[in-house]
This record gives structure tokens, C-alpha cells and sequence, in this order.
């Protein structure tokens, strides 16, 4: 709720002004607090796959534990559509959570006909 002054009571966490029927938020004064723990649990298997849990494993679906050159493990899923003939990097936002966006790779490849690497 933003009151006339133009700012939503809370101080300088949120400055807002009014431009026609769209609030203006002042990015600087905004954080994002990641996840203090993942969504799931990961089980490398012995092909050097991965499952996670508690989602269900799906035969076109592959995740991987990568290693960055720079020593960082990285988690990434890959959904292998039949017949693709694209491929679709999702690049998320870093301290995403794989995990709750397992299910929207999944639907995104089935949807767009690619093969997804997220």
C-alpha cells in the first residue's frame, strides 16, 4: 500500500513513485535471500547420474553434478526431448533452486519440442 508521500511506510526499503498506473521500485533498495537449503537431496547413481528426491525420476531426464574449473559443483538437469531439433539453455539466477524448477524443465522441453539444459 503506498501512501500519498509516495513511499509504502517501511522508510527507504522500498522508495516508490507513481508514473501513470506502474509503481517504480528503486532496485537498489531490494535483496534477495537465497534458500538456506535445497529443495532436494541428490543420489549420484553408478553411472554417474543423479536422482533427486522427492521427485519422481523420469527416463529422459539426467542430472549431473558438474565440476567448474574453478573447483565449484554445480547441479544441472537435462531433458532430452525425442526428435528435438533445438536445444534450450535456461540460464537461472544464481542461488536458484534446481529443485523447484525440476518439474518447469520438464514441461518447457515437452512444450517447445527441445532438448533443455537447466
Amino acid at each position: 500500500m503506498c501512501r500519498k508521500n509516495g513511499n509504502d511506510g517501511s522508510g527507504d526499503t522500498a522508495r516508490r513513485q507513481r508514473h501513470g498506473r506502474r509503481d517504480i521500485i528503486d532496485g537498489s533498495k531490494l535483496a534477495f535471500f537465497p534458500p538456506t537449503s535445497p529443495s532436494y537431496k541428490l543420489i549420484i547413481t553408478d553411472d554417474d547420474t543423479g536422482l533427486m528426491q522427492p521427485f519422481p525420476h523420469h527416463e529422459n531426464v539426467d542430472v549431473l553434478k558438474l565440476l567448474m574449473r574453478r573447483g565449484t559443483k554445480i547441479v544441472v538437469v537435462y531433458v532430452r526431448y525425442p526428435m528435438a531439433t533445438s536445444s534450450f539453455l535456461f540460464s537461472h539466477g544464481n542461488a536458484a533452486d534446481i529443485g523447484q524448477m525440476y518439474e518447469l524443465f520438464i514441461e518447457l522441453s515437452s512444450h517447445l519440442r527441445v532438448d533443455l539444459l537447466g
